[in-house]
């Protein structure tokens, strides 16, 4: 236990840190934050929640487009070819679909539109490819969450606090990374070591 509290302790620290910067419970924000490489982020669903409970905008919303055909996408990819760092190019086929987030600002019912994210930007910016994506599984899904993640970025940057998703940070994170679940299972399980130890001094 005492090893688990003390890895945990600097993303512990940090999150407390953005919990008074917030004005928010701590515990939530360890709940919806994730440390990858000392990076912090928030989870898409906080995100989407943050979004829809600020009480500047209506509920947000999804313009979802129809696949169309398969169509063949390039993509760079840098290897190593004789033990010689190389960039080659390669092909993937998959149907594009393309996804936008939108909310009406309230008092001035103006629709607000974030920006357009398509299967086809996945594989340029090289989320599709990735060993383990998501992208590949659940595709509707990841593009509704970076959908939402970009219009936070231009519409509640203050309320993230300019941080991003733990889905965005994870597509740009090599894939040898510490897996961000596991950080975040041991901030959350310091800081419950924490509050059983404050509750067991003040019961003595």
């Amino acid at each position: 236990m005492f090893f688990c509290v003390t890895i945990a302790i600097p993303n512990c620290m940090i999150a407390l840190n953005i919990a008074i910067r917030m004005n928010a419970d701590p515990l939530m924000v360890m709940q919806n934050l994730y440390i990858v490489e000392g990076r912090p982020s928030w989870s898409a669903q906080f995100v989407i929640a943050k979004i829809n409970t600020c009480g500047r905008f209506s509920t947000m919303r999804f313009e979802m487009s129809v696949e169309g055909p398969e169509t063949e996408y390039e993509y760079e990819s840098t290897e190593y070819v004789n033990k010689e760092k190389k960039t080659v190019t390669k092909k993937v086929r998959l149907r594009n679909r393309t996804c936008r987030a939108y909310a009406y600002e309230k008092g001035t019912n103006e629709c607000l539109r974030g920006a357009e994210i398509s299967m086809a930007m996945a594989v340029a910016e090289g989320w599709y490819q990735k060993a383990g994506s998501k992208w590949k599984t659940i595709p509707e899904q990841m593009l509704m969450y970076r959908a939402a993640a970009f219009f936070g970025k231009m519409y509640i940057p203050d309320l993230l606090m300019g941080m991003p998703t733990s889905d965005e940070v994870e597509d740009m994170t090599p894939a040898h990374a510490e897996p961000h679940a596991a950080a975040r299972n041991e901030m959350l399980e310091a800081m419950r070591a924490v509050e059983r130890e404050t509750q067991a001094s003040v019961a003595a």
